[in-house]
């Protein structure tokens, strides 16, 4: 279940991020400060998550998660309110922060899930492959309207997959227990 979810994450990190550059490419400018401020500005919200203690890491990722969906509507609604209009390029680079930041909080959160730190980076890469590919073919075929409801449909389906695991984890962990007092008795 935990490579499921890296993978889902890594997709989901692909949709939001490739989100706000297409957005901004065709609401603001498709010149290249605009792919700079939003890889910038994506790389140092996930830096920032990184630095997150583990413990709190793992309690705010649900809100991160929902939250990097908000950060993506916030930028297309101020996008659409202001086209063309680069002076706000200053708050799209912070909203775009806050989206990223869920993505370096998910490592800090969920390095211990797995055996070996490759092991995450191969599930959630992979995710963010086929997040890139989905994201485009969404664009290209249904038009900005997948653009618009997917992350936020995701960020949903991102906490009830969160939610199941955690839920896996609590009666793995119960049934480690029980073995616990049952090898003690003996």
């Amino acid at each position: 279940m935990a490579a499921r979810y890296a993978f889902f994450c890594g997709s989901y990190f692909a949709l939001v991020q490739f989100g706000f550059f297409f957005v901004l490419e065709a609401n603001l400018s498709s010149a290249g400060l605009t792919y700079l401020a939003v890889t910038c500005s994506w790389l140092l919200g996930s830096f920032f998550g990184l630095r997150l203690e583990k413990r709190k890491a793992g309690s705010f990722e649900a809100v991160l998660g929902l939250g990097s969906a908000l950060a993506f509507y916030a930028v297309a609604l101020a996008v659409k309110l202001f086209p063309f209009d680069n002076s706000f390029l200053w708050l799209y680079s912070i909203l775009t922060a806050c989206g990223g930041l869920y993505a370096g909080t998910f490592f800090n959160a969920n390095g211990t899930r797995f055996k070996r730190v490759k092991d995450i980076f191969f599930w959630e890469n992979n995710g963010f492959i086929c997040g890139i590919l989905g994201t485009f073919l969404g664009v290209s075929f249904l038009g900005i309207g997948f653009l618009y409801a997917a992350p936020g449909l995701a960020a949903g389906l991102l906490l009830v997959i969160k939610k199941r695991l955690r839920s896996e984890e609590e009666r793995e962990e119960d049934f480690r227990g029980l073995l616990d007092r049952f090898s003690t008795k003996i």
